[in-house]
């Protein structure tokens, strides 16, 4: 049963609100009131709802105002207002600047005010819908990653659908490049969710000084550059999917505030008084160890617990050499596709060519590749040269296993920092192609020399 939308009278006369609030039930609404803007503002900090009606004139704030707090803090709810005739050229404005949806004098008719609420809603979806799709079709690997083959990959779709509509959190762990976004954009559009937003957080991306006010939000002042009021995005995620990509790179100091928003859902604001829950699933990515980095202390144990309620891995490229033709051949269709170009082919010296290299890059690095190859290939064709392969990081696995490291008598940062150093020489200082074929990003290859120079030696 689809659940009644709900819609917030505001007014500091409660004879109108009362008389609204009838009428409008049997239009199969949910109703609430509020007698104040403050008393508005304040509920809700705790009950989301779908449209707000509210009088102009009021004690303190003014119906319009309120509004515009509305309009900054929930962007999703339709915003309504009522007015007397003397207020026509203020109502206009408003609606300009898209602060209100529509505005009625007094007095309304309540058949009037709930066709017209149903219409904004249905609005706001169909937006939200478009929203969607336009996410779907510019991410052209979520509808294929997992039409493989191989036992791998069977696998890992059996454990995607029975997780699709469940709310717990899931944490997908592969190389980079592996697909670990468009699996959980997966999980999200296959779930009933999926009218709701997908709100992405790199954790890697962001500044430390900007993670916590991108993921929480901010008042007002709250602190230098604060000008004005910003929800997180966590909020905007609301009814949604929020996916933590680079999980590993959370700032330490972070951690627990998200440790405890996951156990309570509750999201207070940097700057706020006030705390609200937040109904969202989370889905967190990683191309490191967790586990390692919580005995090094490095990441939280009780954080990496309350974030592996489900894992799915994402296999890398070099073990799926099953499914390199099928996405070879459908990646060379969605190019011809986007480009109203015929269907380009491979030459046998290409086509073997791709399924010896160990494309440490996985499915990110192969796309790439057959994009340029066939934007310079001639009549359609892509022949070897026009691959161009590089050639620095070919041998790395052969090398790593004719020359291992030896164990004996070293510790694991040791370890570490001859893989590190090790992997950099085989790729002639290219730390990009070195963090590819080591499994972590290249910011964590910038840290981990860092560390490594300021280690002082004995």
């Amino acid at each position: 049963m689809t659940p009644k939308p709900k819609v917030l009278f505001v007014d500091d006369e409660p004879a109108v609100v009362d008389g609204l609030i009838r009428a409008i039930r049997q239009e199969s609404f949910e109703t609430f009131a509020a007698h104040s803007a403050q008393e508005a503002l304040d509920f809700l900090k705790n009950q989301k709802v779908d449209a707000i009606v509210a009088d102009q004139y009021m004690p303190g704030m003014s119906g319009l105002e309120l509004l515009q707090h509305v309009a900054q803090q929930y962007p999703q709810t339709l915003r309504l207002i009522l007015t007397g005739h003397q207020d026509l050229a203020l109502a206009h404005q408003a609606i300009q600047t898209e602060t209100v949806f529509r505005f009625f004098t007094k007095p309304c008719h309540p058949f009037d005010l709930a066709i017209s609420m149903r219409q904004g809603l249905h609005q706001k979806m169909l937006e939200q819908q478009n929203h969607n799709l336009k996410q779907a079709i510019n991410s052209p690997r979520s509808s294929r990653l997992l039409d493989a083959h191989s036992a791998t990959v069977r696998s890992l779709s059996k454990q995607v659908e029975r997780i699709t509509d469940l709310d717990s959190t899931v944490l997908i762990t592969g190389e980079s490049g592996t697909g670990k976004t468009s699996i959980a954009r997966m999980i999200h559009e296959s779930s009933h969710r999926s009218a709701h937003p997908f709100v992405t957080v790199n954790c890697a991306a962001l500044p430390r000084d900007l993670v916590e006010s991108e993921l929480f939000g901010h008042e007002r002042g709250a602190f230098t550059g604060a000008i004005s009021t910003r929800p997180g995005r966590i909020e905007l995620a609301e009814h949604g999917t929020l996916f933590l990509d680079e999980i590993g790179d959370m700032p330490l100091e972070l951690q627990p505030k998200l440790l405890t928003f996951l156990d309570d859902r509750r999201v207070q604001r940097i700057g706020g008084k006030e705390s609200r829950v937040i109904n969202v699933r989370v889905i967190a990515a990683t191309n490191q160890n967790l586990a390692e980095h919580c005995q090094s202390r490095s990441f939280r144990e009780d954080l990496y617990f309350r974030l592996n309620v489900f894992t799915l891995h994402i296999p890398p490229l070099r073990i799926r050499k099953k499914d390199l033709g099928e996405l070879i051949d459908q990646t060379l269709i969605r190019i011809a596709q986007s480009r109203n170009h015929e269907l380009y082919s491979l030459s046998q010296e290409a086509r073997q060519a791709l399924f010896d290299y160990p494309w440490p890059g996985n499915i990110r690095e192969l796309e790439n590749t057959l994009e340029r190859s066939s934007a310079f290939c001639d009549a359609g064709q892509i022949i070897y040269p026009d691959l161009a392969l590089p050639q620095q990081c070919q041998n790395l696995s052969d090398s790593s296993e004719s020359e291992p490291f030896s164990t004996k008598g070293k510790t694991l940062a040791q370890l570490e920092s001859e893989a590190l150093l090790h992997a950099l020489d085989i790729c002639q200082g290219n730390k990009a192609a070195a963090a590819r074929q080591l499994g972590i990003s290249e910011k964590s290859v910038y840290n981990k020399l860092k560390r490594l120079h300021s280690t002082p030696t004995l």
